[in-house]
């Protein structure tokens, strides 16, 4: 009998516990917006890819984000938004990169495009990531890095051509690591921005 009422004492300590788990989460606000594909946060700045167009969002009061800037005039979703200090890097999937000044959150200043024309060697871009004033960029078929250490003016420093779409990338300690869908996890070793070397994969071959 003791031990059924011990066991009966544990269950209900369970309930109780799990229910003030639950009182304690409370939903503060709520944006409703399109489809969001991309993100990235600033102190109480939040910039997302909504539909064909980043928003800028206020969130310092948190039960009431206010719109606060828009980037329109795009025929594509963002994939991917760095923040960086004053820079605001942001890849569109067809446009591909742009460089934003955000010493003014509330109105950011286009400084440079990337490729900035149309091109056969990139048709779709992906996924991006910064290292310093190095720029990997991912997509369908393509791995490259750009130098952003002039923004007015992002230059190629490297091409390499895959058999499979970087869907998502990301660069650490001289190794670019590939997550290309049907091809699996790969990787690269870039002892510079001026070298790729391809060391192996996870499913696929890469080419």
């Amino acid at each position: 009998m003791r031990r059924v009422a011990v066991i009966c004492m544990a269950i209900a300590l369970a309930v109780l516990s799990s229910a003030a788990a639950e009182i304690a989460l409370e939903k503060a606000a709520r944006i409703d917006v399109n489809p969001t594909r991309a993100i990235a946060s600033d102190g109480q700045i939040v910039y997302a890819g909504v539909g064909g167009a980043l928003n800028i969002y206020n969130i310092y009061q948190r039960d009431f984000p206010q719109l606060v800037g828009t980037v329109e005039g795009h025929h594509s979703n963002i994939q991917k938004i760095i923040v960086d200090g004053n820079r605001l890097y942001v890849l569109w999937e067809k446009e591909g990169l742009e460089i934003f000044d955000i010493s003014d959150y509330y109105t950011p200043t286009l400084l440079g495009e990337f490729p900035g024309f149309e091109s056969p060697d990139y048709k779709t871009f992906m996924d991006m990531d910064l290292d310093g004033e190095v720029l990997y960029i991912g997509g369908a078929d393509f791995i490259a890095s750009v130098d952003v250490s002039e923004p007015f003016a992002p230059k190629r420093i490297n091409y390499a051509d895959m058999n499979g779409s970087a869907l998502k990338i990301d660069y650490h300690n001289s190794s670019l690591y590939i997550a290309a869908g049907h091809l699996g996890l790969g990787k690269m070793f870039v002892p510079n921005p001026e070298q790729f070397f391809f060391q192996g994969a996870q499913t696929g071959v890469y080419t």
